[in-house]
């Protein structure tokens, strides 16, 4: 896509990587070991949406960060979870996050990391275009989208809409989800 630069080492940046995370799954944990393992991000923000720009509904915001915290804890410091989208105010939109950002990491190399899922949605972003002018942008494919160019890993077909009709049928998602997640999910009844 025009204007998304190919990032291929990630050495010394901060990767912005935000979403819903309603709930975050395993497709989401091992973007995370991808970006620090195999790109060696320094590290990587992970920044829960505290709402959805598209108007979908979400779990509470703090039960949301709760699920991230766990999903990240393998990674040590390296992968940290953010809370600047609820103190934006929570419009959910990617340009006033790395503004924000930018402005509290000035020092930081900021990097962001999306789906190729969400390639064909930028249209409907506010600013796309003054935000492949701001950072680069790592994309990752998914199985069903148009590779990125260059290709990278592809990540598994899993989806948080998945998900959430699994937890409402009753099904168990172990295997879908971080096992630390998936206990918190069943423990406290979200998305049933």
């Amino acid at each position: 896509m025009s204007g998304v630069t190919a990032v291929a080492d990630l050495s010394g940046c901060t990767v912005v990587y935000g979403g819903s995370f309603n709930p975050p799954h395993v497709g989401h944990q091992m973007t995370l070991m991808y970006l620090v393992h195999a790109l060696d991000a320094a590290s990587v923000l992970v920044v829960p949406s505290a709402s959805h720009p598209f108007g979908k509904d979400l779990a509470p915001f703090d039960e949301r960060m709760a699920l991230c915290e766990l999903m990240a804890e393998p990674f040590g410091e390296r992968v940290q979870v953010s809370r600047a989208e609820a103190e934006l105010g929570g419009m959910g939109r990617t340009f006033d996050l790395l503004q924000h950002l930018r402005a509290q990491l000035p020092h930081e190399k900021l990097v962001l990391s999306v789906g190729a899922d969400i390639l064909l949605e930028t249209y409907k972003w506010h600013r796309w275009n003054d935000i492949v002018a701001m950072v680069p942008v790592v994309v990752l494919g998914r199985r069903g989208y148009p590779p990125p160019d260059p290709p990278t890993i592809e990540l598994p077909e899993v989806s948080s809409t998945q998900i959430r009709a699994m937890c409402k049928r009753g099904e168990s998602i172990r295997g879908f989800v971080p096992a630390a997640v998936a206990k918190r999910i069943e423990r406290r009844g979200l998305y049933a």
